[in-house]
């Protein structure tokens, strides 16, 4: 079953993620990645994993003297996770509530992931950068 580009599978927990996820070749991140986005939903969980997303935490510097370095925080606070990914905090904050849970599930599992051979960004459809088009002289 292919379902229409930019659509949305939704299994009978009520979860949903992207079909560019469902359309990739089988792998073992497509399949971890896959159970971690159908666990059950836990109460709160969207604004837990929200607060993750979106804690901005106190920068930290590192300082080299002599022999010793130091580690020693700064007046600035460090950016969130949805400051270094744009286009995953756009997608989250034009979502709803599913979506933006798959959402953040995703980038949270690829987050802890990222080091596998097989890995793709879960919120990105670089399926569309692979198109070829014929054209015709």
């Amino acid at each position: 079953m292919t379902s229409p580009p930019g659509e949305k599978v939704e299994n009978e927990l009520g979860i949903i993620w992207p079909t560019h996820i469902t359309r990739r070749l089988d792998s073992d991140f497509k399949r971890r990645l896959i159970k971690a986005l159908t666990k059950p939903v836990a109460p709160k969980e969207y604004y837990r994993l929200f607060e993750t997303v979106t804690i901005r935490t106190p920068l930290i510097k590192l300082r080299q003297d002599y022999n010793e370095t130091k580690l020693y925080p700064v007046e600035e606070m460090d950016n969130s996770y949805l400051d270094y990914y744009p286009d995953l905090a756009d997608q989250i904050m034009k979502s709803g509530h599913r979506n933006g849970l798959a959402l953040m599930r995703g980038f949270l599992f690829w987050l802890q992931n990222n080091v596998h051979e097989d890995q793709f960004k879960p919120w990105v459809d670089d399926s569309k950068e692979q198109e070829v088009i014929c054209l015709v002289d």
